[in-house]
């Protein structure tokens, strides 16, 4: 059987003890690979906290962790003492985004791994219990996915992939319409033109996320444009199975700048060549829908495209087939 009796430097178990408290660095973040890697390497699979008359487990534990992560949580070791070869006592301060506490304990160790570890102070381990008690409700969802989203962009280009992508469908609801300056945004739209100052090197910081009732928050972010002006996003966002399925801006100006800046001085010029080259197909003569004609379609039209004329909605397939019979 193994013993619980620790026959390795100490130096091994405070090293993996330290790289747990930096995952802590005061920028909000998911539980991935990393993450887990490092909270399994301090923790023992059965690892318990004694809280009262009951105990958290590890994988209770790791959901409050999972929950600080994602806020702008930072953590210091203010003590970390070997009282044996088995036995030691810490104390860790955690504070950030209306979170300032203090774990102070003692624990066992096995295998180089907090075992049972005791709470000399059980508020503090209470207190972040009840804190991330709604970890798995909608709002909760959506202020992490929130978080996740903006964390994205941190002023260097980068190009949207799978990951990205992923965390832009977390936040976004397939429902999601905003309406700036007359201009109708649904979660395609959006997202290209998300696309578009992810690769311009948009700066993000996320200021605050404060809940209001069970379907709406209120939340602030500063966007730093590369080469522009700072645009504050203050909004309230409504949730809609923990993703945002719209937003009403307190300063609806900001938002219509951020909007200029999504889509930017090069699309509109890219929209007026497209919108040439298109009707220059219709130079007089007869031709029929080729591969020339549809590329020219298609690089002018978004497959949302939607237009009222006389009550009548027109789409890219109808304009489409107009261009057909008229080509």
């Amino acid at each position: 059987p193994e013993s619980s009796v620790r026959t390795a430097d100490n130096s091994y178990f405070e090293s993996n003890f330290q790289a747990w408290i930096e995952l802590f660095d005061g920028t909000a973040k998911e539980f991935g690979e990393l993450e887990e890697m490092t909270f399994d390497d301090l923790f023992h699979d059965d690892a318990s906290i004694a809280t009262g008359a009951t105990r958290l487990s590890k994988s209770d534990w790791q959901k409050v962790i999972t929950c600080l992560l994602t806020k702008n949580v930072k953590a210091e070791i203010v003590k970390l003492e070997f009282l044996d070869d088995s036995q030691v006592e810490y104390q860790v301060h955690f504070v950030g985004d209306g979170i300032d506490q203090l774990l102070h304990s003692t624990a066992s160790i096995k295998s180089d791994k907090l075992l049972n570890v005791t709470p000399i102070d059980e508020t503090a381990y209470l207190d972040l219990s009840r804190i991330s008690a709604d970890e798995n409700s909608m709002m909760a969802k959506f202020e992490a996915s929130m978080r996740a989203y903006f964390g994205m962009f941190k002023g260097k280009p980068f190009e949207f992939g799978p990951e990205e992508i992923q965390k832009y469908g977390n936040l976004f609801h397939d429902g999601y319409v905003v309406d700036l300056g007359g201009v109708t945004h649904t979660k395609l739209s959006w997202m290209e033109a998300a696309k578009g100052v992810a690769k311009r090197g948009l700066k993000a910081d996320f200021k605050f996320f404060k809940v209001i009732d069970e379907f709406h928050a209120e939340y602030k972010v500063e966007l730093t444009p590369k080469g522009a002006d700072k645009i504050v996003a203050h909004s309230v966002g409504t949730q809609k199975d923990g993703k945002i399925i719209t937003s009403k801006p307190f300063k609806p100006e900001e938002y219509n700048n951020l909007a200029k800046e999504m889509m930017g001085a090069k699309s509109v010029r890219s929209c007026e060549q497209n919108l040439k080259a298109f009707y220059e197909l219709f130079d007089g003569t007869s031709w029929r829908i080729g591969v020339k004609e549809r590329r020219c379609f298609n690089n002018l039209y978004h497959d949302d495209f939607r237009s009222e004329i006389d009550g009548v909605i027109q789409t890219k397939s109808s304009v489409l087939n107009e261009a057909k019979k008229n080509g």
